[in-house]
């Protein structure tokens, strides 16, 4: 199969939860892609090895799951999370990353990712996870999960409270501060 191809499954009673691989390894992302699509009730729907290329095949093919890289070549992770949710605002995003700090699982986490896992995880790990991601299961620690609650907080917050003080100066006062500035 070729990057970005659907493949074709039989049909079997139920429909199988229908998955977009995004990897920009071709050799890693065939392999996830053959390992997920040896199960009846997971079908690889397409891959794609960029975020430009993952957000126009998710608005085609309309994911239920998609398994992503936290780092593409032209954009992040969660910039293209982002991207596939405007196109498909149903799809679970399940990120597959190396990276493993706190930030890049806050970022996942406010890009709208239902799970989070890394590299170490192994096929049956990973296909768990896009099971359980596509009945809506979050599969992120609750602790992170405060953490990015927190975090989206305490920017509204900072940013509420800069627009507070700058609507309490007189136009006078703002173009003194603009002249300032330059």
């Amino acid at each position: 199969m070729t990057v970005g191809q659907p493949r074709s499954k039989s049909l079997s009673p139920t429909a199988p939860v229908r998955v977009l691989v995004v990897q920009d390894h071709p050799l890693l992302a065939s392999a996830i892609a053959e390992v997920l699509d040896s199960h009846d009730d997971l079908s690889v729907c397409g891959i794609a090895g960029s975020g430009d290329e993952a957000s126009n095949l998710a608005a085609k093919e309309q994911p239920a799951v998609v398994l992503m890289d936290f780092r593409l070549p032209d954009m992040s992770g969660p910039v293209a999370a982002a991207n596939i949710r405007a196109a498909v605002p149903k799809a679970a995003i399940v990120f597959h990353s190396a990276e493993e700090s706190e930030d890049a699982l806050l970022d996942a986490i406010d890009a709208g990712a239902i799970a989070y896992l890394t590299k170490s995880a192994t096929a049956d790990q990973i296909i768990e996870a896009v099971r359980r991601a596509s009945v809506g299961e979050v599969l992120i620690p609750v602790g992170l999960f405060a953490k990015a609650i927190a975090r989206q907080r305490k920017l509204v917050t900072e940013e509420q409270a800069r627009e507070k003080l700058i609507a309490e100066f007189t136009p006078r006062e703002l173009d003194v501060l603009r002249l300032l500035a330059d």
